[in-house]
């Protein structure tokens, strides 16, 4: 019986030729199309204990029982938990540094002492890294949008309270922040916590199942993109060392250029 992906090669060209292209961390790479059976999200990863670190764990297809290798540590790239792990590290001590700016604040306002922390939005740590994060997941990408707002209004509390403290007095200005402080940061503090879930449910980690020596064993994908049937012309062999022993050569596309990884030394371990 035919799988979807081999049903997906289209007529020019048979399996033999045709190339598969994935995503794994910031790189495209091209496999062979013939031996993949199967692409699915990544299900429920049962680890093993005392196994090679790029092993996954096993999955369960069916009645088949897969090996899955986790392609990016494979290729000695940060594994998405890493990454996320990393990712979250740093926006809870962006989370952090909100809380103690509005806390310096207020005690600028009652000690009556210059504040001199940034008021602007864009030259926090959090701004620095919010302007220039850029990501192709949409529903992680409109979940960062709903920061831009509140981000912006708990800054500018700061030139708004050292106005009113002029004005009115310091017990008029702390009014001020702490209306921004039981909204603004608050709403900041939320949106920080719910980072978890968002970060997780923006992966859809593929799982190729592969056929090797009549048995399958599965690898990771961040993403899959297209099938592509590549010329001889096309194809040069690599001449990368030992660290990237894992890809075999190159291929040029309309004018992309794609890694072609070798599955057998990927997955024999």
């Amino acid at each position: 019986m035919k799988t979807e992906t081999q049903m997906a090669v289209n007529s020019s060209g048979s399996l033999l030729d045709q190339y598969l292209v994935i995503q794994v961390a910031d790189t495209r790479y091209a496999i062979k199309l013939e031996p993949i059976r199967e692409i699915v999200i990544v299900p429920k990863v049962t680890p093993v204990p005392e196994s090679r670190d790029f092993i996954r764990g096993v999955i369960k297809l069916r009645k088949n029982i897969i090996t899955l290798i986790d392609t990016r540590k494979r290729l000695g790239k940060q594994s998405l938990e890493e990454m996320d792990k990393a990712l979250l590290d740093m926006l809870k001590q962006r989370e952090a540094e909100h809380i103690e700016w509005v806390q310096t604040l207020i005690t600028s306002i009652e000690k009556d002492t210059e504040f001199t922390l940034t008021t602007d939005p864009h030259a926090c740590n959090f701004g620095k890294w919010y302007d220039s994060y850029k990501t192709d997941n949409i529903g992680l990408s409109i979940y960062l949008k709903q920061f831009d707002l509140p981000h912006k209004r708990v800054h500018g509390v700061a030139t708004r309270a050292i106005h009113e403290k002029k004005m009115n007095g310091a017990e008029a200005a702390l009014k001020v922040i702490d209306d921004v402080r039981e909204r603004e940061l608050k709403q900041l503090q939320l949106l920080f916590d719910g980072m978890q879930d968002t970060v997780r449910e923006s992966h859809r980690e593929l799982a190729i199942v592969i056929e090797r020596n009549e048995s399958l064993i599965a690898i990771t994908a961040d993403n899959v993109s297209n099938i592509f049937n590549f010329d001889e012309e096309s194809l040069q062999q690599s001449e990368m060392k030992d660290s990237n022993q894992f890809v075999s050569g190159s291929v040029n596309h309309n004018d992309e250029v794609f890694l072609l990884l070798d599955l057998d030394k990927l997955v024999d371990y």
